[in-house]
């Protein structure tokens, strides 16, 4: 029995005037929301990502927000510039290498978090030859295999309630 409502809504979350006023609408019709923003942090650019974050942030109501991440040395691979033309109309923009710091910064605190090979691992899945360190783990366990773990995973942020408020933004009817 679900527990909670799920609402998939689409929107351009790097326009700051539909974003803060859908912000604002889902924030007066919830009193304990959890927002999830898979596959989108990494096509905003930096500014964006800072943007959403203190808006979702200047909502009382927003209480977790679950995201993917990429992060490290691994994250941009040889890959990454053949994922970007398979992606002409939406590249991929932000260079933030630490989601975790980068995000605290703007009151969101990682609550959780699943990295990618684990999860992999616990389901029984392998992950897509596009990881070709996926084969390296295989030939050389251990060390490298926490290293690209690290890489790529889902994180469940909580607000962070330590004096941050002056982050916040007003939010515009």
């Amino acid at each position: 029995m679900p527990v909670c409502k799920l609402t998939r809504i689409g929107a351009d979350l790097s326009a700051a005037g539909e974003r803060r006023e859908l912000l604002a609408r889902l924030g007066s019709e919830s009193q304990k929301a959890l927002i999830i923003t898979e596959g989108v942090i990494g096509y905003l650019e930096n500014s964006e990502a800072e943007a959403l974050a203190r808006d979702l942030r200047a909502i009382p109501s927003f209480r977790y927000w679950i995201m993917d991440f990429s992060q490290g040395r691994f994250r941009r691979g040889r890959h990454s510039s053949k994922l970007n033309d398979i992606l002409k109309n939406t590249p991929i923009k932000s260079t933030i290498a630490n989601p975790f710091t980068f995000f605290k910064e703007f009151g969101w605190i990682a609550n959780k978090v699943i990295y990618i090979l684990d999860e992999a691992d616990r389901f029984g899945r392998r992950l897509p030859v596009m990881f070709p360190w996926s084969i390296l783990i295989k030939l050389f366990p251990g060390p490298l295999r926490k290293l690209a773990n690290k890489t790529y995973g889902y994180v469940m942020f909580e607000r962070d309630n330590e004096g941050v408020d002056s982050y916040c933004v007003k939010l515009t009817q």
